[in-house]
């Protein structure tokens, strides 16, 4: 203990070590293997990090932004910098996670295990207070605390070096001005840093109007002399040819479909100045790393504020890049842009902008009419239908009613509208039902209105229940492809629920699906961006209007919300909305950007992946 007390004293009283960052780290640590690439740390091997790096240690710079893809080593920047901050510059030290679990698993898993390796930092520990579960560190008047962003975490503390991890996501949008505060104390002698690391967010969110703020610094590459941006979008030169990543015409399928083995296989990128073209190889992006560097695109940038921008070019193959663009690409199809927007904030480094502001139907008549289906006949092909209710309480004079909205599909997706009209009693609802030939578990009634009596009903006729929610996902239990152990997943509705009710012999199922995710879709559908949600030629006028009775707007920067307009029903909307849902349940719509092309995908229903403990009720409720 006394060595080591001696040790500590020694390094608290040494000379600040002025080299850069990378140097320090590369002398004094040893990644673990946690990390993708273990061993002495190398900083030739990720160069966009070293003008990240140094803009971190220079005094006139008080807000560094990297925007990157994952797997760039972004956690690497707060990992190697906190201990020369430590050991040359100390200050207290604020890391923002997006959860307190975030933070502690990171801790462990990693920054610990690499912390430890580096002898001036352990040599500064305090005794008792280093093991892999601590995210607070005391080192005498300074400390380090890595943390999840929430309002109880970002108040109090006076904080000279502040680390905030991806930027783009929800939490952060109403918390940055809060954690940003805790530098104040330090900003009248300017000895203040702000470091966010993420990837790209939505347009005008908290990380895209921080980027903006800076200097928006690009990388770039040499080819035949001339300095190139490295732009993962591409586009047409004046003579009509392509540039970017590139592949064959011949990938594209007598379906319309691409083949993504055939667009792996003649994958390669064009550069934008010289029609130069480079192969998928990691000599490739070595020699893209190798003579890159950064070119400031934004000269009026805020005082002392520099931003960076770096895509999936150099970090990942364009084999991988092709197959993860072709299948966003074929999701979008289906009317859900989920996919592509992760495509493009995650590997084009680039803020998705929200365009759905409001709905527009430009969707075409289908050539039937309402009568051919009013027996209960199918449609060709069908493999499915659905029946929808939203429930209304009525006002003024009006008796309590549901708008009821009927849909059959097909295997690939595409689907007919074949009624949709004002029922008032659950004995209409029921007749209509066996009209058209639906299966009780097929019928759904929205359940946030008289939540009870729509229990009874759902209990006495065997129908299914419907929540609509702005949680973003649900978690879900199904078995491994090789073992039996569950695999998690996550999907934008919850696993059926079963709940009590009073007096009936049976329970009810239920279930809760994001009302945003399936809204965004549905204005898809009807707004043209794909095909096959078809209308009859005497499509209903009230639904019409209804669809149009809902408008997206920006609540605040960056965060969007569906909105009722004032005053008008949009009852056909929330029909229609669930219908959507049933047919991404169904596997003939696709379930977020995990999911293939609903055409690709096996047909057993994913409401089947339900928590093992559930799975017996689940079986027993859904249709074969």
């Amino acid at each position: 203990m006394a060595a080591k007390a001696i040790s500590g004293w020694g390094v608290s009283w040494s000379k600040p070590d002025r080299r850069s960052i990378y140097d320090w780290a590369h002398e004094h640590m040893t990644l673990p293997p946690s990390y993708a690439i273990p061993g002495k740390f190398d900083v030739a091997i990720t160069r966009p990090l070293i003008s990240v790096f140094d803009a971190i240690q220079d005094t006139r710079i008080h807000r560094v932004r990297m925007r990157k893809p994952p797997r760039f080593g972004g956690s690497m920047i707060a990992d190697l910098s906190i201990p020369w901050i430590i050991c040359n510059d100390p200050g207290p030290v604020m890391w923002n996670w997006q959860s307190d679990a975030d933070a502690k698993g990171h801790m462990k898993e990693k920054a610990w295990e690499l912390w430890r390796s580096c002898r001036p930092f352990k040599a500064m520990l305090p005794p008792n207070r280093h093991d892999t579960l601590t995210t607070e560190i005391y080192f005498g008047p300074f400390f380090v605390v890595c943390q999840g962003a929430n309002i109880n975490n970002l108040q109090s503390k006076g904080i000279r070096w502040l680390f905030n991890d991806e930027t783009w996501l929800p939490v952060w949008q109403d918390l940055y001005t809060h954690a940003e505060a805790r530098t104040g104390d330090y900003r009248r002698t300017g000895a203040y840093k702000i470091v966010d690391v993420s990837q790209a967010g939505i347009k005008n969110d908290v990380e895209d109007a921080n980027y903006r703020e800076g200097t928006q610094a690009v990388w770039c590459y040499e080819a035949a002399g001339k300095v190139v941006p490295l732009d993962l979008r591409g586009g047409k030169r004046d003579d009509g040819s392509r540039w970017g990543l590139l592949w064959n015409d011949d990938a594209k399928l007598p379906s319309g479909k691409w083949s993504i083995a055939r667009a792996i296989e003649t994958a390669r990128y064009s550069c934008a100045q010289t029609a130069t073209e480079w192969p998928d190889t990691e000599g490739t992006r070595a020699e893209w790393n190798r003579t890159g560097r950064y070119v400031v695109t934004n000269e009026n940038a805020a005082p002392g504020t520099v931003s960076f921008s770096v895509n999936g070019l150099l970090n990942y193959s364009f084999a991988d890049l092709v197959s993860m663009k072709i299948k966003a690409m074929q999701i979008a199809e289906y009317g859900d842009m989920s996919a592509m927007r992760d495509f493009v904030q995650k590997y084009e480094c680039r803020p998705w902008e929200e365009v759905h502001l409001s709905v527009s139907i430009t969707t075409n008549r289908g050539g039937y009419s309402y009568a051919d289906f009013s027996g209960g006949q199918p449609i060709d092909g069908e493999v499915h239908r659905a029946m929808t209710a939203d429930r209304q309480h009525g006002i003024a004079q009006d008796v309590p009613h549901r708008w009821v909205e009927i849909r059959a599909y097909r295997k690939d997706g595409t689907s007919r509208q074949l009624y949709f009209g004002r029922v008032n009693t659950k004995e209409g609802m029921r007749a209509i039902q066996l009209q058209y030939h639906i299966k009780d578990r097929c019928v759904w009634q929205d359940a946030r209105f008289e939540k009870h009596e729509v229990f009874k009903e759902c209990v006495e006729y065997g129908w299914l229940a419907v929540f609509g929610s702005d949680q973003n996902s649900w978690t879900h239990y199904t078995k491994g492809a090789r073992d039996a152990d569950p695999v998690k997943v996550t999907l934008p509705y919850s696993p059926i629920q079963m709940a009590e009710v009073p007096g009936a012999a049976r329970r009810v199922a239920y279930i809760h699906f994001n009302e945003g995710y399936f809204s965004d879709i549905l204005a898809n559908l009807i707004g043209g961006t794909t095909t096959g949600w078809d209308h009859p030629d005497d499509w209903s006028g009230d639904h019409q209007a209804q669809l149009l009775n809902k408008q997206k707007m920006e609540k605040r920067p960056g965060v969007f919300n569906w909105e009722t307009v004032k005053n008008r029903p949009d009852h056909g909307f929330d029909t229609s909305k669930m219908q959507v849902c049933f047919a991404v349940m169904m596997r003939l719509l696709t379930a977020g950007s995990a999911a293939a092309p609903a055409a690709e995908q096996p047909q057993k229903p994913l409401w089947r992946d339900a928590p093992t403990r559930r799975l017996q009720d689940a079986r027993r409720i859904l249709p074969e």
